[in-house]
């Protein structure tokens, strides 16, 4: 069993937590609530709560409806800071594995027994005029979140023909029949794809349709953008973590990383990117984390 001695590079001036967590989204302070009431020392670092603030409605989420995702991460805050578990707005530059984990970000650095990552998958956003005005308002980066809100409507959705497309592209077609899939000038296998350059998104409220650079235009209710990810795992491959066919973290059972003292969930690894989901994995995984702190003692 693996037993790391916590020597190397310490001083008595470096604290050492019992778990570090990286990630302010749901499945990282899930996971910090737990550990706190398990009377584990736990922190909190991240640059801020990820792809939830980005969310203008939640409505598919136990005993909240209609939420703002910024609302949403707000009260998960109040309930850290309620439980005195410091939570640090940082960005994290970088991860050093010794005989315990080294945290370095922008303004600090960290020592911890055990490490929990939960910094989310960051969608690439394509560089279309007017996208941003239209995100929340007919432009979407989750199938399974706001899919629904589109039924019987015309839907496009715009990607390059990879695993995430494919999945989002899975759950769009119970939606409607109406199902037109975009790639922005990149050639994929899709029937029914229409490659053409897209210039920008217009309407008035809402999106109303899209226009390509030969000038044509296509007539949607909805956008949803599944081009896939920025690359949020540069550390996790630096450090050594397996990973699957769509670059998430892979984890056994308790949420552990092939790095014994590393665990992983939330939109890192695989499964539905949903808040539920990662609320879950937090939950789960801070109880195996508190029993690996237990059996190390």
């Amino acid at each position: 069993m693996f037993t790391p001695s916590y020597i190397t590079l310490m001083n008595e001036n470096n604290h050492l937590y019992d778990c570090i967590v990286l990630g302010l989204g749901p499945a990282g302070i899930s996971a910090s609530l737990y550990l706190k009431r398990y009377g584990d020392d736990v922190i909190a670092i991240g640059l801020d709560g990820g792809s939830l603030k980005e969310a203008h409605v939640i409505d598919n989420f136990y005993g909240l409806f209609h939420q703002r995702g910024e609302d949403i991460l707000k009260l998960g805050y109040e309930q850290a800071k309620a439980l005195e578990i410091p939570l640090r707005f940082e960005e994290v530059v970088d991860i050093e594995i010794l005989d315990h984990v080294v945290i370095k970000t922008n303004k600090d650095i960290y020592h911890g027994k055990k490490l929990f990552l939960a910094l989310g998958r960051n969608r690439r956003r394509p560089n279309i005029k007017n996208l941003r005005n239209f995100e929340g308002k007919g432009v979407s980066y989750c199938a399974t979140c706001d899919g629904f809100l589109y039924r019987n409507k015309r839907i496009a959705i715009l990607g390059e023909g990879g695993e995430l497309m494919r999945e989002e592209y899975d759950v769009l077609k119970n939606f409607t029949k109406d199902l037109f899939v975009l790639t922005n000038g990149v050639k994929i296998d899709y029937s029914n794809a229409i490659d053409k350059e897209i210039s920008s998104i217009e309407g008035k409220d809402t999106i109303e349709k899209i226009v390509f650079k030969d000038n044509s235009t296509l007539k949607v209710d909805a956008l949803f953008i599944a081009s896939g990810v920025l690359d949020t795992f540069k550390s996790a491959k630096k450090i050594g973590l397996a990973l699957d066919e769509l670059e998430q973290i892979k984890i056994n059972e308790r949420y552990q990383t092939n790095v014994p003292f590393i665990f992983a969930g939330g939109d890192m690894v695989a499964g539905m990117k949903q808040i539920a989901k990662a609320v879950d994995d937090g939950m789960k995984a801070a109880f195996y984390i508190h029993q690996d702190l237990k059996n190390s003692v």
